[in-house]
Parts: C-alpha cells; structure tokens; sequence
C-alpha cells in the first residue's frame, strides 16, 4: 500500500499538476525521461544487490522511493526551475529544496551536509545519462544506508 500512495503522492500528482502548470500533454512530461535499454540493465543489477542486502519489501519501498523522488525533483521540479533560472541555479535551488524541504525531519546541518551535495551528484547524473542513473543511485544509497546504519 505505501508503494501506491508513494506513486500517487510523488508522480501522478505532481504529473497532473505539471500539466495544468504549463498547459502541456502528458506523454511530452514522460518523453526522454528514461534511457530504457539502460534503465533495464541498471535495474535487473541493483534489484539483485538490493535483494542480497535486505528483503523484498525494503528492496521494494526503496526502488519505490528513489524513483518518486528522482522523478519529482531531477524531473517535474527541475522543468520548474528552468523556467526561471539556468541550469546551474536550477540544480542548486532543486538541491536545496531536496535537502531542507524533503527531509524536514532531519538534522538542518546534517542535511546540508550530505543530503545537499548527494542531490548535486544525482542533477548531474540525470543530466549527463537520464533519469534511471539518479534512480539508480538514490535506491542503492538507500539499501546501504539501511543495512549499514
């Protein structure tokens, strides 16, 4: 049930609003999202490690999460901001965002600290490869940090 409301919450949503937002079709806030063939590779490996590391629900909730985020912050947000700014603010201001909004609950410190540049590192991943590498990415830092923690 999480996993449905993550989706609902993170990407359909915030998908519809997008498309009210900049009076656009959805299948143009889908296109060039993901590199598929890449996507599908990228996949198949980590769910393998993720499935070694914890169990099938965590490795579930964090694929989940890492591509709600991902999508709504290196995607939907970003489009966003570079309405208003070019790419280098967008990708500060999407970081900051991500760190201080996205994580409210955490340290304030602690968030600038590593949540801040983790967010820089996945803006350029999505912008270098595509979204699925920032998926990717966010998902594996999720198992580790719960199984190393």
């Amino acid at each position: 049930m999480f996993s449905i409301n993550f989706i609902i919450s993170f990407v359909i949503i915030p998908t519809i609003f997008m498309k009210l937002i900049l009076n656009t079709s959805l299948v143009s806030l889908f296109q060039d999202v993901f590199e598929f063939k890449r996507l599908g590779v990228l996949f198949t490996i980590t769910s393998l490690i993720s499935l070694y590391l914890v169990k099938l629900d965590a490795t579930v909730e964090y694929a989940v999460v890492a591509l709600g985020e991902e999508f709504l912050f290196r995607h939907l947000i970003f489009i966003l901001l570079m309405r208003s700014f070019n790419n280098k603010e967008s990708i500060l201001i999407g970081s900051l965002l991500f760190a201080l909004i996205m994580h409210l609950n955490g340290n304030l410190f602690i968030n600038l600290l590593t949540k801040f540049p983790f967010s820089i590192i996945l803006y350029y991943l999505t912008n270098k490869y595509r979204l699925q590498d920032a998926v990717i990415v966010h998902w594996l830092h999720n198992v580790l940090v719960y199984k190393f923690s």
